[in-house]
């Protein structure tokens, strides 16, 4: 029977980083604030699978503390009073509009006058 999954929105509370388990093998992991409410206290979450370090390299200059992404997470659990999960699918969320702006008139700033 597969595991069951919750899908959601979480903003990173830090950049996403690689780790490495005892026997060595990497995965991106991620401390997150749940923007559904699901977990008040935020969640960590683990990507095992292959395709995370893929994703990490081709999107860590925008996986930073605030960007939102869309996960899909199994395996959740309290640990030492963290929950943490495993994640089983991720992508970058839509930008907020207000993010937008801001990145706007931050890239107006840079330009010279």
């Amino acid at each position: 029977m597969p595991a069951a999954s919750i899908k959601l929105c979480a903003a990173l509370r830090y950049p996403a980083y690689k780790r490495s388990t005892p026997d060595g093998k990497t995965f991106m992991y991620l401390a997150l604030r749940d923007t559904t409410g699901l977990f008040p206290d935020g969640i960590s979450a683990a990507w095992l699978e292959p395709e995370a370090l893929e994703f990490l390299q081709s999107h860590q200059a925008e996986l930073v503390a605030g960007r939102c992404v869309d996960l899909e997470i199994y395996h959740v659990r309290s640990v030492e009073g963290e929950m943490r999960a495993r994640i089983k699918a991720c992508a970058l969320a839509p930008k907020a509009p207000s993010h937008i702006k801001h990145e706007e008139k931050l890239h107006q700033q840079e330009q010279p006058a």
